[in-house]
């Protein structure tokens, strides 16, 4: 049940809205003679999260978890509600990432969402299914999406002279006959420091979004 229970973090692997790459709040399901609005399962802001884009990101959990030996809880099970509502989660956080990006004037084409997309781990030798296919493409804009937050929010990050000789001075013993010491170390101590930015704000961003969940 490992894979199950970390359903979307492949991205981040991340890391897309709108199986086959549809822009959100965007998204149809076909019945019948003609396209019908999608089920609707939660909103933020203006994206609307879709049944058909839970479905993507279970299919891919599926696939995942049968090429590794495991299998997808029944559907009705308290376990496969779990898979679910984790995909409606991790569509919630696409959608909050995707809005920021928007707003900060950062925006990514179809291409560079394929091109991202096929660097997720394919299920072995089988052909991916058109939903599995979608979920990729979900996961692609999900880790595109915070890899450009991620890099504009740590942007002004520094590491000054004095943070490197205090760090070198705490850890002296290991460094002392440590080859190029101190661009080591300014490579480490830069490395937390923008996580801890980046941490931070990912912390915090979902405060800004109003996210209301149809039952």
């Amino acid at each position: 049940m490992k894979r199950l229970a970390l359903l979307c973090l492949a991205a981040v692997a991340l890391a897309g809205c709108g199986g086959g790459g549809a822009k959100p709040g965007k998204t149809f399901a076909r019945s019948g003679g003609g396209p019908k609005p999608a089920q609707i399962l939660a909103t933020v802001g203006p994206t609307k999260i879709t049944q058909r884009q839970v479905a993507a990101l279970v299919a891919y959990s599926r696939a995942r978890a049968l090429e590794e030996g495991e299998v997808l809880p029944r559907s009705g099970t308290a376990l496969f509600r779990a898979v679910q509502q984790k995909a409606i989660d991790t569509l919630v956080t696409l959608a909050e990432y995707e809005q920021k990006a928007a707003s900060l004037g950062i925006h990514f084409d179809r291409q560079a969402v394929l091109e991202r997309a096929k660097s997720i781990e394919s299920e072995g030798t089988n052909k991916d299914t058109k939903q599995v296919e979608g979920a990729k493409q979900l996961l692609a804009r999900l880790g595109l999406s915070r890899d450009a937050l991620f890099a504009y929010v740590t942007r002004n990050v520094a590491v000054t002279k004095a943070d490197v000789q205090e760090y070198f001075e705490k850890n002296r013993r290991f460094y002392e006959n440590f080859p190029a010491a101190k661009k080591t170390i300014r490579e480490q101590v830069l490395a937390v420091k923008r996580n801890n930015v980046g941490n931070a704000f990912f912390a915090r961003l979902p405060s800004e979004f109003k996210v209301v969940y149809k039952r």
